[in-house]
């Protein structure tokens, strides 16, 4: 579901002459018309491993060699999200922006909170915090009725940011759940204001 609202954001959301929007879909994901990624969603249970993340790293770095982009935006929505939060730590400078929506910030503590005892191979977007770019920009947006990420893994994420001076928002969208903080005009503003 969240690939299905990420491409039809990069199809509608408007911004400035000259952007170039892509859609990419995680390893082993499926867009509406059923085209499926490489690789493996991992039962999507635990996939935001080193080789899922190489996988989605070597997409954006061969978009940036191809189009020569000024600045590069990270867009992400729940799994998406802890995997652009990874990216902007794990390969300092693959983007200059990001947006985290409904970010399981803290991989760790977001299986603890929802009961979740297996073990884990997971990255989090916590652990490479101060390998983020002091240069890059980053929202993280969050609904008011979201039960699946609650509102305090992405708080601490960008109090943790702010901590060591990285320009970092956070924003809570009323009566919005989890899927529901997917969409065009929750990205609009925080995007624009990341392309200037």
């Amino acid at each position: 579901r969240d690939s299905v609202g990420m491409i039809r954001n990069a199809e509608e959301v408007e911004v400035p002459t000259g952007t170039i929007k892509v859609a990419i879909l995680r390893p082993g994901y499926f867009d509406k018309q059923n085209n499926k990624s490489t690789g493996s969603d991992c039962g999507r249970r635990d996939c935001y491993t080193t080789i899922s993340l190489d996988e989605m790293t070597a997409a954006v770095q061969s978009l940036k060699n191809y189009y020569k982009p000024t600045k590069t935006i990270l867009i992400g929505h729940s799994g998406g999200a802890a995997t652009s939060g990874i990216m902007i730590g794990r390969t300092p400078g693959i983007a200059e922006g990001a947006i985290l929506l409904a970010c399981p910030c803290n991989i760790s503590r977001w299986r603890f909170m929802r009961g979740s005892s297996f073990g884990y191979q997971s990255l989090s977007p916590s652990d490479f915090i101060k390998n983020i770019p002091k240069t890059t920009k980053v929202f993280a947006i969050t609904g008011s009725n979201d039960n699946n990420t609650a509102d305090v893994l992405a708080v601490d994420y960008i109090k943790s940011l702010t901590d060591i001076n990285i320009n970092a928002q956070y924003k809570i969208i009323a009566g919005l759940d989890h899927n529901g903080v997917n969409a065009v005009s929750v990205i609009s503003e925080p995007l624009n204001e990341l392309l200037k």
